[in-house]
């Protein structure tokens, strides 16, 4: 018996190997090989920038958040010693998209003196699909350049449950030297299963303003 997806633009079930669903019309895109191993690849590169960043924070613990905050230390202390690493932020409570498979909600934009030429986007995802699943972001864009990354390890959620993984903003390449540059981003969130990593929902375009 075939394996029934969710057409990602009309929500009917459909075979998972329809190119094309059967209701809408709408072309069932899937993840291709190269696109998998680009992510395989991004995640072993994450993991090695979060040990890096780790090692040079000295001891440093991180909050609810994930933001990186000197253990017991207070804003004097760091202004004195130079120990925090937060070097700016554009933080907002905002909720990007709330659909039947997943609620996104942009939390802020973080910054770090000790890496250059990137910043983090962290969001709250929650998974309200009855499976777990892999988000990632994709055709994303800085102050209108189209950039090739914007991903850290793909956020793996289950069921019921939400994840706060940043992903990686890299604007080297966009005429843009900090975070008090950006002026825009934006990105689709993307949707796959745990088997096969097969697209399942796409959202439309979202975008930040600051």
């Amino acid at each position: 018996m075939a394996k029934i997806v969710k057409c990602k633009s009309c929500g009917a079930e459909i075979e998972a190997n329809a190119k094309t669903c059967p209701e809408c019309g709408a072309i069932q895109k899937k993840m291709g090989c190269g696109l998998k191993l680009a992510i395989v690849f991004l995640s072993i590169v994450a993991v090695i920038g979060v040990i890096l960043i780790a090692a040079m924070s000295g001891g440093d613990k991180k909050d609810a958040t994930g933001v990186t905050s000197s253990n017991k230390t207070d804003a004097s202390s760091q202004s004195e010693t130079g120990d925090n690493l937060q070097d700016n932020k554009k933080e907002e409570k905002k909720v990007l998209y709330d659909g039947d498979t997943l609620k996104a909600t942009f939390n802020q934009l973080i910054e770090y003196d000790s890496v250059e030429g990137c910043c983090y986007l962290q969001l709250e995802v929650e998974n309200k699909y009855d499976k777990a699943v892999w988000v990632y972001l994709d055709n994303a864009s800085v102050n209108g350049y189209s950039i090739r990354t914007l991903s850290s390890t793909p956020m793996y959620i289950e069921p019921g449950e939400k994840s706060l993984n940043p992903f990686i903003i890299t604007y080297i390449q966009c005429n843009v030297e900090d975070i008090d540059e950006i002026e825009s981003v934006k990105f689709e969130i993307v949707e796959a299963e745990m088997e096969g990593l097969n697209e399942f929902f796409r959202t439309d375009k979202i975008e930040l303003s600051f």
